[in-house]
């Protein structure tokens, strides 16, 4: 019989002028196909705390564990939701931390400034009928982003984005990769109840093995408040998104297939533009209407 079962339970508290919220759960469940049952356990953390009357500091810390079957290949095209017999009894176990630091200053009554520091740990063992594999993947990152109002017609948001990426796994080997951005984007209000905004983010990425990759992505879109229940809006950009090291490096066998790497994979981009529609119907209920009237990808190679 399939099924699932969910148990959360959280305290949150008040100690002097800080706020913290616990909360840990468990989660299970058989899946709706062969072999995708899985059971995992949560833990985190929430800490708020103001530093001076213009400043405060969030601390949040999460950890995962559990174990989950799985199964890539069907058993066939008649019976998609079964895995090959061989496959039966595969599984993973894994778990997860991830700690969070973020600071919000209002460095002036036009100026703030927020900070982000982060470090993720991943690890998780396959326990395949032809494959025994196991990965450790750390990252740490990091952000700072400032927010300049020029004038009620005029605001300004720029920042800054790191992050290292470390693997040590049987399935990609050991590697490094770097990863840095910066971005800037002006809003700017116009006569005719307009608004126009335009942007750009510059992202560069260097691997270990020597491969470099780097986009411009600019952004540009304008918005109408036609009257106080109608918003029209047009824009377009273009999005961008670097290969994982999974992606890049993976050289194994996975159920009866065999993953081959591409160390020089390129990063994969897209133009994206949109028209749309914010309409106020009523108290509380909003109708969005958007149309993706074209879209251009690049995808990796």
């Amino acid at each position: 019989m399939l099924h699932y079962d969910d148990m959360d339970v959280d305290h949150s508290r008040r100690i002097g002028a800080s706020q913290v919220l616990v909360a840990a759960g468990r989660h299970k469940s058989t899946g709706y196909s062969q072999n995708s049952d899985f059971q995992r356990f949560n833990g985190s953390l929430k800490w708020y705390t103001p530093l001076t009357a213009q400043s405060n500091l969030t601390f949040s810390a999460n950890y995962e564990t559990g174990t989950r079957a799985t199964g890539l290949m069907w058993r066939s095209q008649r019976y998609a939701l079964q895995v090959d017999p061989e496959a039966i009894g595969d599984y993973i176990r894994s778990n997860k931390l991830s700690l969070t630091a973020f600071h919000q200053w209002a460095v002036s009554k036009n100026f703030g400034l927020k900070s982000r520091v982060s470090y993720l740990r991943n690890y998780w063992k396959n326990f395949f009928h032809d494959n025994l594999n196991a990965s450790t993947a750390q990252k740490i990152g990091m952000e700072i982003q400032g927010d300049y109002q020029f004038s009620n017609l005029n605001s300004l948001t720029f920042g800054t984005e790191e992050a290292w990426d470390h693997v040590e796994s049987g399935l990609v080997g050991g590697h490094d990769q770097y990863n840095i951005s910066a971005y800037v984007q002006n809003e700017r209000k116009l006569p005719l109840s307009l608004a126009f905004t335009l942007g750009f983010r510059y992202d560069y990425q260097y691997v270990d093995n020597g491969f470099t990759d780097q986009k411009v992505s600019p952004k540009i879109g304008l918005v109408w408040k036609a009257n106080p229940g109608v918003h029209m809006r047009i824009s377009s950009g273009r999005g961008f998104r670097a290969a994982s090291m999974s992606e890049r490096f993976s050289d194994s066998m996975y159920s009866g297939l065999r993953l081959m790497p591409n160390p020089d994979l390129m990063s994969e981009t897209a133009w994206s533009h949109e028209v749309g529609a914010n309409v106020l119907l009523g108290s509380g209920v909003y109708l969005d209407i958007a149309g993706s009237f074209r879209t251009e990808m690049a995808f990796m190679r």
